[in-house]
């Protein structure tokens, strides 16, 4: 988008555009960043509203199903919650 440059006389490394669309570019890229953002608040917001949605359906097969509340036992009867740590 851009490049440094250390031309004399200042010797001050600063940002060169070169063509109006990259300085364009470059001016809005603080409305590009607030868009994106945007979106993804709402991608986030649409995945909890999903994953509320799942926990809901699962609750209620469960209960259809009539299987107890708590954890599920494992096959067997081991608890492999405690191999984790």
């Amino acid at each position: 988008m851009s490049s440094i440059d250390n031309s004399p006389p200042e010797r001050i490394p600063h940002e060169e555009y070169t063509g109006k669309e990259r300085a364009k570019a470059r001016q809005l890229l603080p409305d590009s960043v607030k868009r994106l953002e945007t979106k993804i608040d709402s991608l986030i917001q649409t995945d909890q509203r999903l994953a509320d949605s799942v926990g809901k359906l699962v609750d209620f097969f469960k209960q259809i199903a009539g299987v107890p509340e708590g954890p599920v036992p494992a096959p067997g009867g081991i608890d492999f919650r405690s191999y984790v740590r």
